[in-house]
């Protein structure tokens, strides 16, 4: 069911904007990131 996963998907989102805070601040970082929380 897709309602259950649009429920997770703000958690995703905080779980890696918390881990990519943790990392060095790197543009191909974020990018991949993006591309994981934001398919197509």
């Amino acid at each position: 069911h897709g309602h259950e996963q649009d429920s997770l998907k703000p958690f995703m989102i905080t779980f890696f904007y918390k881990a990519l805070m943790q990392e060095a601040e790197s543009a191909s970082t974020i990018e991949l990131l993006y591309e994981i929380a934001v398919p197509g």
